[in-house]
């Protein structure tokens, strides 16, 4: 993990976390910038300690994995909605859809580290549109009713 990895996770875990957990803490923005360092301190003893006692080959796993999963998470709705108009829902249905898909092509078959993210997208996409087009009348009442 190299530390612009690490200040990109932990900048994200901080912001994230603190402001899910605590939305009201009103913290001072050197208390905000002491708990950044500390997931920073954290987060990369915890990629030193993967990198001492993790076989090389699981190293380069998880890149596989996390690049492969992710390609196949966002191409349905970011790439699908450049052209079409889709829903949360179906963005969301998407995104878990990618994720399983991908993850157990690389995981539990053999059928290598490019077509198993390949197959995760375009199950990604399909679904991004099943499910928008499903959830369509659902969505839009929603956003009425919110307004």
């Amino acid at each position: 993990m190299t530390f612009n990895n690490a200040h990109t996770v932990s900048s994200a875990a901080s912001h994230d976390l603190r402001t899910a957990l605590f939305p009201n803490s009103g913290a001072s923005s050197s208390r905000v910038l002491w708990i950044n360092r500390s997931w920073v301190a954290i987060l990369g003893f915890v990629g030193f300690l993967m990198m001492l006692y993790a076989p090389p080959f699981m190293l380069s796993w998880l890149g596989i994995l996390g690049s492969g999963t992710l390609l196949a998470v966002m191409i349905g709705p970011v790439f699908i909605s450049s052209f079409w108009q889709g829903n949360a829902w179906g963005a969301l249905a998407a995104m878990f859809t990618g994720l399983l898909t991908s993850g157990s092509f690389l995981l539990f078959t053999d059928v290598g580290w490019v077509e198993g993210p390949l197959y995760g997208c375009l199950a990604s996409s399909v679904i991004y549109v099943a499910v928008s087009k499903l959830t369509q009348g659902a969505a839009s009442s929603a956003v009425a009713r919110s307004c």
